[in-house]
């Protein structure tokens, strides 16, 4: 993360190496899925947070870079912080404005454009989709646990099952509608409190506390509001 001076330890380079602060001088350093990042690098990005400045890896003088830090997980604040995945004092300092955002299966509105966006820029598919995968990709018992990634990967089976430049229903995967899509769509309903009467019941087991119904939902606070405002 914060690079290091030449010839600092056995192996290193001669030349001195820039880390990802010094690559984000001026600019934004993404983290991507902060609960994975390791105790040492917690510490230096708790200290850089509170003073702007690091140190490189075998330098003395401190160097100070002007940088954005945006940290994405796939688990809620709360959980970072209950289950001590991120240290409390690094999660106050990022914890400045959160942007949750629901699973897939929670907006199967936005599995078409982001289905086209793969198919074009990352698949790089030429060819035509037809009106019926869309259909078929809404109303599908599939819980898209992978989400946009998972996504990704079921276009590329119906690129590769299609026998010419254009998709049909037919060339997506048959997984999209077994049981066992079924059965997991249903669970993750029960989990996730898709349903209103169910987050209701939970949230009267929890003495109308939305925090703790969150927690027993596995669900951020804003999905309870939002489902119970329907």
């Amino acid at each position: 993360m914060c690079g290091y001076e030449a010839g600092s330890f056995t192996g290193a380079d001669r030349q001195a190496r820039v880390g990802l602060l010094d690559a984000a001088t001026n600019g934004t350093l993404f983290l991507d899925e902060l609960q994975d990042l390791p105790p040492t690098a917690q510490s230096v990005l708790l200290r850089f947070l509170e003073t702007g400045d690091f140190v490189r890896v075998g330098g003395t003088r401190p160097v100070h870079a002007n940088v954005n830090v945006i940290a994405a997980s796939n688990i809620t604040v709360d959980q970072l912080e209950s289950e001590q995945r991120v240290r409390s004092d690094l999660l106050y300092r990022l914890n400045c404005l959160v942007i949750q955002i629901p699973p897939l299966r929670e907006r199967r509105e936005d599995l078409r454009p982001i289905a086209e966006k793969c198919l074009r820029e990352e698949l790089h598919f030429l060819g035509e989709v037809d009106d019926e995968v869309w259909t078929a990709l809404r109303t599908c018992p599939y819980p898209w646990p992978g989400n946009a990634r998972g996504l990704r990967n079921i276009m590329l089976r119906a690129i590769l099952a299609s026998p010419e430049d254009r998709i049909a229903a037919g060339d997506l995967p048959a997984e999209l509608w077994t049981d066992r899509a079924v059965e997991e769509s249903k669970s993750e309903s029960l989990r996730n409190g898709h349903r209103t009467d169910g987050i209701k019941a939970v949230l009267e087991a929890s003495n109308n506390n939305v925090s703790e119904t969150a927690r027993r939902l596995g669900i951020h606070r804003s999905t309870v509001y939002r489902r119970l405002s329907r």
